[in-house]
């Protein structure tokens, strides 16, 4: 992802044509109401193709919930019948949440948008202090930091907030600030940290309180260990080598995380949709939301590139892309259309709502890759009448299986053996402790026997199988393809480290 900006007074004019265009734009064939039945079969019909365990959908129409059901299990082995009341995890459209909170302080004027982070976290460091200094919380929440992806630290390494600030303290920016859409989960988890300093409050109480509690969602929870055990929730999947099975979940069970880590139902969801709808009123007409915090939360912030953005355009063909607060946005069929998935390992996720009808729908699924939540979307969303409406489960279908099949290809092509060369030194010359500034410790672990190695992150174990020389391939339970370690050795024999991972780990001294 690396669009660039010329200048920020041109990028404010490109923003002030899109608003133009937005309220320029015509009606376009108005959204037909829900054929439920038809709607029930095409979902029953996807959830096969794709090989899904459990499904939840909901559906709202004119500010009403006109649709909310449950497909399959729970898991594959010893699961329960998935309802709209089954939690799944939200993943990534938790962002919208946090973004909504933020605005609520705004209302108060206790926080602006555009206050330098540093004002409320002077602690905060980066390994280039400027750019430290002139990160705002719009920057954060808009993806336009130009921090790279620190999503090693949480997913790989387990790591709290706190346990990563020493990390990105040596982290150095991909791009300038504002200059770049750079997708960037931790600068969600450092917003949160923002809203706690200002509020007072851990982040999960300021959204139970302000935002899931007077919405009625009583099914919302901030982590997987505050779920109590009597409510059902969905476990993950994926198919690895060929078997459909449950696997390791993202986060860990009491971490919590404002990137992705809320778990939810449908119905729940839909409760948070009509808020959206209705201009920031809950459903007895209370005020949750200022008119103000729900314009500003779907005001477009960063014009997207085609390759910044889903690989459904190619088939949804917007004329425009942009980012919110926590949204992505489009046009489709004159309609402007905000919406945000959500991927864990084994989960999806996906929220998309048509302010302009009233209209809007969630679709949660515990399976990876389940990439129906698009065709759900675009289904619903489409205005046409049957006869000439797109068949957008087959389309979204096909779309992702040819790129599927590209990245297999790929991968055999990358995995292609040369001519097979042994490691150049013993395995247990490998063994030892590992450290990179940005991405912490591993740990190289040589069995007993000492006839493999094993990589250790603190929360992960890997396989290492020797490639070529001194390539080693990553294996994980949980995939299906792998990636490359590749070890350097100085003119003595003696390994000095290691790159992997997307980043380079020293050796450290003792055993």
């Amino acid at each position: 992802m690396t669009e660039r900006f010329p200048h920020p007074l041109t990028t404010l004019r490109a923003l002030g044509f899109l608003l133009a265009l937005l309220l320029g734009l015509a009606s376009g064939p108005r959204a037909l109401a829900l054929d439920a039945a038809a709607f029930d079969g095409e979902l029953r019909e996807a959830m096969a193709v794709w090989g899904v365990p459990g499904l939840a959908v909901s559906v709202v129409e004119q500010g009403a919930l006109v649709f909310a059901r449950g497909y399959g299990t729970t898991a594959v082995s010893g699961g329960r019948p998935v309802t709209p009341d089954t939690l799944f995890a939200n993943a990534s459209t938790t962002k919208a949440m946090i973004a909504a909170a933020a605005l609520i302080l705004v209302d108060e004027g206790r926080l602006s948008l555009d206050d330098l982070v540093q004002r409320h976290l002077p602690d905060f460091r980066l390994g280039d202090p400027q750019m430290a200094a002139e990160l705002t919380v719009r920057d954060l929440l808009t993806h336009r930091s130009g921090l790279p992806s620190t999503d090693f630290l949480v997913f790989n390494q387990g790591m709290s907030l706190d346990l990563q600030l020493p990390y990105l303290g040596n982290t150095l920016p991909a791009a300038p600030p504002r200059s770049a859409f750079i997708y960037q989960n931790t600068g969600y988890q450092l917003v949160a940290r923002v809203l706690e300093r200002v509020s007072g409050e851990p982040w999960p109480v300021l959204l139970q309180t302000r935002l899931w509690g007077p919405l009625g969602m009583d099914r919302t929870f901030a982590k997987r260990g505050a779920i109590p055990d009597a409510l059902p929730r969905a476990r993950p999947h994926d198919e690895v080598r060929g078997v459909l099975r449950e696997i390791d979940h993202s986060f860990l069970p009491e971490q919590p995380n404002a990137a992705g880590s809320v778990w939810s139902t449908v119905n729940d969801m839909a409760r948070w949709a009509q808020c959206l709808l209705a201009g920031g009123l809950n459903q007895a007409g209370e005020r949750v939301l200022s008119e103000a915090a729900v314009a500003t939360l779907f005001e477009p912030q960063v014009m997207l590139s085609e390759d910044e953005y889903y690989p459904t355009a190619s088939l949804t063909k917007p004329a425009w892309r942009s980012y919110a607060l926590g949204w992505y946005q489009q046009d489709f069929q004159g309609r402007k259309i905000d919406y945000h998935t959500g991927s864990l390992s084994g989960f999806v996720a996906l929220l998309g709502l048509d302010r302009s009808q009233g209209k809007a729908i969630m679709v949660m699924a515990n399976r990876e890759g389940a990439e129906l939540r698009h065709g759900a979307l675009w289904r619903v969303m489409d205005g046409h009448a049957e006869e000439d409406r797109s068949a957008w489960f087959a389309a979204v279908r096909d779309l992702y299986q040819a790129r599927s099949m590209k990245r297999v290809a790929a991968w055999e092509v990358l995995t292609s053996r040369r001519p097979y060369a042994p490691p150049t030194v013993p395995l247990r010359a490998y063994a030892g402790r590992y450290s990179s500034d940005t991405a912490g410790p591993l740990n190289l672990v040589l069995a007993d026997d000492g006839s493999r190695l094993t990589l250790e992150t603190r929360t992960r174990r890997y396989g290492l199988e020797p490639w070529h020389g001194d390539t080693f391939l990553v294996t994980f339970k949980d995939w299906n393809r792998g990636t490359f370690a590749r070890f350097d050795l100085g003119s003595d024999g003696e390994v000095r480290g290691l790159s992997a991972f997307e980043a380079t780990f020293l050796r450290q001294p003792g055993p």
